[in-house]
């Protein structure tokens, strides 16, 4: 059985849709990738509950009241650290940053709320859990067999380009031999001096012993 790696380029370009499928198959198999189907989501309900209590945030703590708010931002603080190489013994206290992000408004709910409505919360929750564990379940078995495709497509699009640089080298030694009058040595020389850095390329087109020739010389 034959693998994609084992297709030479000219095997694996010329291959149908059907035939790429068929090889991403088999690689599915050589995986253990087991097939998930696709499964439908349950509805998430919508709770009618609003966070309308707005306080205001700065340097990572909360204030009802702006002003205090932005009191608490002008305020001069101190944090305490200690260098770990040395221990906790030596701590030291050293200014906060001046530069902080503002004041911001955010808004809450109360808790009143959340406890009133605590039960229908946690039906909802597990409903999101399910959901997500459906999908994570599908996406994982999504993205094994999109690494198994990626991997078929990079090979066809090297083996693509390989040929391609093949075919362009051929078109230049062609043409070089027709500036030579079909001189086969004077159309070497212009070949090697055009490819003399692609070794493989330019031994596939000219030929080992022409290559040697030239090398040694």
């Amino acid at each position: 059985m034959k693998r994609y790696t084992d297709y030479t380029d000219e095997e694996i370009i010329a291959l149908s849709a059907d035939q790429i499928k068929h090889l991403t198959d088999i690689e599915v198999a050589y995986e253990g990738i087991i097939p998930v189907e696709k499964q439908e989501l349950e509805d998430v309900p919508v709770m009618n509950i609003v966070a309308d209590v707005e306080v205001y945030e700065c340097r990572g703590k909360f204030f009802d009241n702006i002003e205090n708010a932005h009191a608490f931002q002008n305020m001069k603080t101190i944090s305490v650290d200690y260098d770990y190489s040395i221990g906790s013994e030596y701590k030291y206290c050293q200014p906060e940053s001046d530069y902080y992000d503002g004041v911001k408004t955010k808004h809450f709910f109360k808790k009143e709320q959340v406890d009133e409505m605590k039960g229908d919360l946690k039906r909802i929750q597990s409903i999101k859990n399910r959901n997500e564990a459906k999908t994570s379940e599908y996406n994982k078995y999504i993205n094994s067999i999109q690494k198994i495709t990626d991997s078929i497509e990079t090979k066809i699009s090297i083996a693509s380009n390989h040929l391609q640089k093949i075919d362009n080298a051929q078109m230049v030694y062609d043409n070089h031999l027709k500036l030579a009058n079909n001189d086969k040595e004077v159309a070497n020389n212009f070949f090697y001096i055009a490819y003399k850095n692609d070794e493989v390329l330019a031994k596939l087109i000219m030929g080992q012993e022409e290559w040697d020739k030239r090398v040694s010389a």
